[in-house]
């Protein structure tokens, strides 16, 4: 085998398997959804069509070779599929019969010697594709944007430029029509599509993590593919693009793995707010109890006024206070808050996200104020006290904390989140009888 058919076949296997991946990720998202069944189908087709490639080009089967042709006619079938479950509603007839007619003539033809005219057949297989992508297009721009939602509009506006993206590397696969170019890449442009399809998926900070790690494993991948090939002895041009390609290929398709196992990893355990939700607790101390049980919450002791002797209570209590007024009211002096206040002027209130204090983080001592502040100092002794990272703040009057360590295994933006909202949670459970 050259070079070549190493890195077509190593290519569309990728490729098979990680439409394998987004099916399956497809299907666990919405598996009762119509469009989820349409979609399934048309990346099922594709899926088969890199899966009997990739096994043809590295055995050399000429049979399995001559298969393939078959779901490559059905593609723009798959397609139309798709475009009807996005649209609710039916195509043209006329569209139907000739998508399902032209798919299966130019299959079976393919399959038993229309291939021995080469370049009419690929040029006549391109062409159907690309009209049939056209048909879909058509269907989609002149839709009725009313009937449809807003994000679906944008979700239709994302598939479109998608689709763009997508022809030229569909192009490629035809060998016989373009027979420089150094390796297939309709594979690699599915992977990239299905991969875009599943960060579309999320909200937009979401959309914005999901992005920016694919942009960091495209550019990540490719120089990897870039100083590998430099390992070969006949380094030219189109090595490299193979090279790269097949890194490309090789770490979208990982990427799709490990994100799917993360999310079913992440649906078989559930989360503190998961926790909080299904738990029968009627009482604080049993919601506590029910937290206890999750690792974040592990390490957590409650103290109440009275456990806080050693640490002023008085003294923690003004600051604690202290902070939870400066955290609602505009930067300056406590005075100048005062006097507004006996002036009757507004106070301003942040806007910016970022003022709750109801949480304290060991990392952000000390908090606003000077580090030999004598609440300071308590408060940093009990966290040191207790190895804690954190302190939630369920009540001020008498005082009510939790301290607890997190683990740094667990300290992100997602676990700040579920703090703030425990302690919401906790303030508003009434305490026992």
């Amino acid at each position: 085998m050259t070079s070549g058919v190493i890195a077509d076949s190593i290519v569309n296997l990728c490729g098979a398997i990680g439409l394998a991946v987004a099916m399956m990720t497809f299907y666990r998202r919405d598996p009762s959804s119509p469009l989820t069944r349409r979609l399934l189908i048309a990346l099922g087709v594709i899926a088969i069509l890199f899966l009997d490639r990739g096994l043809a080009w590295w055995t050399g089967s000429v049979v399995l070779d001559r298969l393939s042709v078959i779901p490559a006619s059905l593609i723009p079938l798959g397609a139309l599929i798709v475009t009807e479950g996005i649209l609710r509603r039916h195509a043209p007839r006329a569209v139907k019969i000739a998508a399902l007619g032209g798919g299966v003539l130019l299959g079976l033809g393919g399959t038993f010697g229309l291939q021995r005219f080469a370049m009419p057949y690929a040029i006549t297989l391109a062409l159907f594709q690309l009209l049939g992508f056209a048909t879909c297009a058509l269907l989609l721009a002149t839709r009725d944007r009313a009937a449809l939602m807003a994000s679906e509009n944008r979700s239709i506006g994302r598939l479109a430029v998608g689709a763009l993206v997508v022809i030229p590397f569909i192009l490629t696969d035809f060998r016989t029509l373009f027979p420089d170019i150094p390796v297939r890449l309709g594979a690699l442009g599915a992977l990239l599509t299905v991969t875009v399809m599943l960060i579309a998926g999320g909200g937009a900070e979401t959309r914005r993590h999901g992005l920016a790690m694919m942009a960091l494993r495209l550019i990540s991948s490719g120089l990897l593919g870039f100083a590998a090939a430099f390992m070969a002895e006949d380094v030219d041009a189109a090595q490299i693009i193979r090279f790269v390609a097949v890194a490309i290929a090789g770490v979208l398709t990982i990427g799709l793995m490990t994100d799917t196992l993360r999310a079913l990893f992440e649906s078989q355990e559930p989360g503190v707010l998961n926790s909080v939700a299904a738990s029968p607790a009627q009482t604080r101390d049993q919601l506590i109890a029910e937290l206890a049980r999750h690792p974040i919450f592990e390490s957590a002791r409650r103290f109440r006024e009275s456990e806080l002797a050693l640490y002023d209570p008085p003294l923690l209590r003004d600051f604690l206070a202290a902070e939870a007024f400066s955290s609602e009211v505009d930067t300056g002096s406590r005075e100048e808050n005062a006097s507004k206040q006996e002036s009757g002027a507004p106070f301003r209130f942040h806007r910016n996200g970022n003022s709750s204090r109801r949480v304290l983080r060991r990392s952000d001592a000390p908090w606003g104020l000077a580090a030999t502040e004598p609440a300071v100092e308590r408060m940093v002794s009990l966290m040191t006290a207790n190895s804690a990272s954190h302190v939630i703040v369920l009540a001020h009057d008498p005082l009510d904390l939790i301290v607890l360590a997190v683990p740094v295994t667990a300290a992100d933006p997602a676990t700040e989140t579920a703090l703030a909202l425990v302690r919401r949670l906790l303030a508003l459970t009434p305490e026992a009888k």
